[in-house]
């Protein structure tokens, strides 16, 4: 796992960082009690990854790959990925509009759900992220492939659910 983490670190070629996170995420999944101690430092190098790539072009494939990881690692250590939310919640968001790959939408919804139901960050992503409502409202009336809008179905069930004068507020001082 430390090889796969230096690789995913250091690799100046995006199939090399896809293919580290794919192995990550495998590792995460099928050894959890062992991945537990390695959480945070896997969480730190994906998102000192992310950083370092915000000025490229991030491929579909690998922000596919690291959304799944951080999934996995929510079922792991939740509380590793709780500081995490700020960061990941914009990058989740990102994916979920880009309309151009209903893959990419599928993980960041799943993703998306995964960290809302393990740390327990109901209700409050829709005042710490206002436009999270419209991109829902939005998914629910225009998307067509019928296992994302199920996912969407469920993500309005895990986030909860808020007092219709608030989502009118927070609908108001988005526009």
């Amino acid at each position: 796992i430390v090889s796969l983490i230096s690789q995913l670190e250091h690799s100046h070629q995006y199939k090399e960082r896809e293919e580290a996170a794919k192995l990550i995420k495998a590792f995460v999944k099928y050894n959890r009690d062992l991945s537990k101690s390695y959480a945070q430092s896997i969480l730190n190098c994906l998102f000192q990854r992310i950083d370092q790539d915000k000025k490229q072009k991030i491929t579909t494939p690998f922000i596919s790959a690291l959304l799944d990881v951080m999934r996995e690692i929510s079922f792991v250590d939740p509380d590793a990925t709780k500081p995490y939310i700020g960061q990941i919640f914009p990058l989740i968001l990102d994916s979920v509009k880009d309309q151009s790959d209903a893959q990419k939408r599928e993980v960041a919804l799943n993703t998306l759900i995964a960290m809302i139901e393990n740390t327990g960050f109901v209700v409050k992503p829709y005042f710490f992220y206002p436009e999270l409502l419209p991109i829902i409202i939005n998914l629910v009336q225009s998307e067509q492939v019928k296992e994302i809008k199920d996912l969407v179905f469920k993500l309005i069930g895990t986030l909860g659910a808020v007092d219709p004068y608030l989502i009118n507020q927070i609908l108001f001082f988005h526009k």
